[in-house]
């Protein structure tokens, strides 16, 4: 298997890895970093960093603003993010949000692409994933005891975990199919179980 990457993407890689050293290496040690990561205030230095530099959410797709990635391009691409703790944030492609965009380009509706998609794809918004109970564990996906009841969104059982201040939620209960992904609007604070009716896409 041949390894040796193509002028074009030395060239991406190059970019990428100037971008962080030059950039985003700097503000490691800025004062706005607390134990859960950066402040809002700096997240959205570095989200503008990245906007001016054309490296923000470079993996979603042309449409919606971003550069349309190849598998390729992406895993040369955020390794170099990786060289900073900052990285992935300031490119908008750290977990869970790098995840949700490419479940919502490929399965959600236009409404939720309008609402939810296009903002997270600018960097304005951010999302979670909640999958962890109060008991199993979160490594123990199929005994989750939170379900979900269609066709009325309405959840039964706890649901923790969304470990951020979130804007939306991408939440893991049971449903009459086995597991399911719902994304549900989380309000930008740390989340328990959603109240029926707050979730808007059965995904």
């Amino acid at each position: 298997m041949d390894f040796s990457l193509t002028p074009a993407l030395k060239s991406l890689q190059d970019e990428v890895r100037t971008f962080i050293a030059e950039q985003i290496i700097p503000l490691e040690k800025d004062p706005r970093q607390t134990a859960h990561g950066p402040s809002e205030e700096l997240r959205e230095e570095l989200v503008s960093l990245a906007r001016k530099a054309g490296l923000l959410t470079p993996h979603a797709s042309k449409e919606l603003g971003g550069r349309g990635w190849s598998h390729i391009e992406k895993a040369i691409a955020f390794e170099e993010a990786g060289y900073s703790t900052l990285g992935p944030t300031a490119m908008n492609i750290h977990a869970p949000d790098e995840g949700n965009i490419h479940l919502l380009e490929v399965v959600a509706t236009p409404e939720q692409k309008e609402r939810w998609l296009k903002p997270m794809v600018q960097g304005k918004i951010r999302s979670c994933f909640a999958m962890t109970e109060p008991a199993p564990g979160a490594g123990a996906a199929p005994q989750i005891r939170c379900q979900h009841r269609r066709p009325a969104c309405k959840f039964l059982g706890p649901k923790h975990g969304a470990g951020r201040y979130s804007d939306d939620c991408c939440l893991a209960p049971r449903g009459g199919f086995g597991l399911e992904r719902l994304f549900c609007h989380a309000g930008g604070q740390q989340q328990s179980a959603p109240r029926a009716g707050e979730c808007h896409a059965g995904v």
